[in-house]
């Protein structure tokens, strides 16, 4: 069955009522009802998918109306950046990534930015809507747009908006531009050969890459029928809209809502959910300094994911309740984060960081091989001696001397190719050259 059909936003703007959301009318707890119900609306879809659209879904609907305050950052938000990673078509990526912004555009609260990825368009799209959001089926897309000479630039300012640090900025167009407050979401697919192509060294290193929730599941084969929506299935999708608006209802735009851990009150006393927020970190960090120097960045932002997780996951539990504070000066507003979600989030980040992040890594390892296997044999057979020479392979890539030899090394140590190496006279010097063929041509 399929779930991606037309027409239901019509059919909720004509149904939406104009009475307060009573929390009788919403889903207990929004993630795992939402991957429930569409998983068994099409099982062709990873149920990954699936849950990393709902925590998107929170998070855009939110926006900056929720932090918690950390020594490291000062004050963390629950925006995420993720990228749903597999192969063209038998992945089915797309088709979660229109259910989820079909059901988003009907709550009438979310900002959707125009999409311009020049970095003036984007801050003048921020300044009208700070809490804007970004759902693209294309990752790459947003890279492919604008010059080479200018992606680089691009991506420091998307790492930027990610930490929320724009604040003032000077543009050409149109002079300072004042972008406040700034907590925006993005979710985009690609393929791992497509994201491939448009990263270097520095992207991994930089913490560009680092910064995306890596969603990258085994592809489900499944070889159900292809049917349209009932009229049950839209009123759970309509259910599953006033859900999001209950949510919003709690945290409106204009407020700020603080997140604490449940039972806290310093590092000697820190309650039983922050203990395993805690114990998790440390075993984190020694899990990240045996990683390589390229990975290892990956495995630190894990720490941020986790909070920001924190927060999304309990503010999917409807019954979360908003304490207020009414005091002399000032009114606080404040949720907790109990040892439940607390606990499914330990459950959530093993599994990304066992499962979903070292597949990602390993999948991409596996594309700049292939590519790089690719060039070898494409020039070896323009070769009349079917050689290829190093200087070649290299010139060929974009590739840095370090990253093109750990693949040379790696493919020579699975057997796919020979390395020649011996000391060439050139001008009266002798010149190390390296002659590079493929195994089966020898």
């Amino acid at each position: 069955m399929s779930w991606s059909g037309t027409g239901l936003q019509d059919n909720l703007e004509v149904s939406r009522p104009s009475r307060k959301i009573s929390p009788d009318d919403v889903l207990k707890d929004f993630i795992s009802e939402y991957v429930s119900f569409y998983s068994e609306l099409n099982k062709a879809v990873p149920r990954d998918y699936i849950e990393a659209c709902a925590i998107f879904a929170i998070s855009a609907v939110v926006g900056g109306s929720v932090s918690i305050r950390t020594l490291a950052s000062g004050e963390e938000k629950p925006n995420v950046f993720i990228i749903l990673l597999g192969a063209s078509s038998i992945s089915h990526k797309t088709t979660p990534l229109k259910v989820v912004e079909r059901v988003l555009r009907a709550t009438d609260e979310v900002d959707f930015l125009s999409g311009r990825f020049s970095i003036e368009g984007m801050i003048m799209d921020l300044s009208n809507s700070p809490w804007g959001v970004v759902i693209r089926d294309e990752f790459t897309g947003l890279l492919a747009e604008v010059s080479k000479s200018y992606i680089q630039e691009l991506k420091e300012f998307l790492c930027e908006l990610y930490d929320r640090k724009i604040g003032t900025r000077s543009t050409i167009k149109y002079g300072k531009v004042i972008v406040k407050d700034p907590c925006n979401s993005f979710l985009s697919a690609t393929t791992p050969d497509n994201l491939s192509s448009k990263l270097k060294k520095e992207d991994y290193r930089g913490g560009y890459l680092p910064r995306h929730i890596l969603i990258c599941p085994e592809p489900v084969y499944d070889s159900g029928g292809i049917d349209m929506m009932s009229v049950n299935d839209m009123s759970i999708e309509f259910k599953i809209v006033q859900t999001l608006k209950f949510i919003l209802g709690k945290f409106p735009k204009g407020t700020i809502t603080d997140v604490k851990f449940e039972g806290y009150v310093d590092k000697s006393n820190p309650g039983e959910a922050y203990k395993l927020f805690n114990d998790w970190v440390i075993v984190n960090k020694a899990i990240a300094k045996e990683q390589r120097e390229d990975v290892e960045p990956f495995y630190a932002r894990l720490v941020d994911f986790f909070i920001k997780l924190c927060m999304i996951f309990q503010l999917s539990d409807t019954s979360t309740e908003v304490t207020v504070d009414i005091g002399k000066d000032k009114v606080d507003r404040y949720i907790v984060i109990t040892k439940k979600t607390a606990e499914r989030v330990v459950e959530w980040m093993n599994k990304y960081r066992s499962y979903h992040l070292n597949r990602a890594l390993k999948v991409l390892s596996n594309v700049n091989i292939e590519r790089v296997y690719n060039i070898i044999s494409s020039i070896c057979e323009k070769s009349k001696d079917k050689k290829a020479q190093y200087s070649e392979v290299l010139r060929s890539t974009t590739y840095l001397t370090d990253e093109l030899r750990k693949i040379i090394k790696t493919l020579e140590e699975s057997n796919r190719i020979s390395v020649n190496r011996y000391l060439k006279d050139k001008g009266g010097s002798r010149k190390p050259t390296e002659f590079i063929k493929l195994v089966e041509s020898e």
